[in-house]
């Protein structure tokens, strides 16, 4: 970003505070497989219960995930074709 340095914080006259990190794609990526990974195991605990997968497709959460169920494809209302 013009005005920015590697490694500096730079203050404008206007008050923006501009934040040149030199290796900011490389400190991207485990924060972005952190958010990830969190994500997966959130929607693991969401549809097991009991130790066992819990397919409820009356949960609102469920029923939008669930692309195909029993053979059928799901439309994004709940409905099949």
């Amino acid at each position: 970003m013009a005005g920015s340095s590697p490694d500096a914080t730079v203050v404008t006259d206007g008050g923006v505070t501009l934040i040149g990190a030199a290796d900011l794609p490389s400190t991207m990526a485990p924060a972005a497989s952190t958010a990830y990974s969190r994500n997966i195991v959130a929607v693991l605990e969401h549809l097991v219960v009991d130790g066992e997968l819990a397919i409820d497709l009356t949960d609102e959460i469920t029923s939008a995930m669930v692309v195909t169920h029993a053979g059928a494809a799901r439309l994004p209302n709940g409905g099949t074709r």
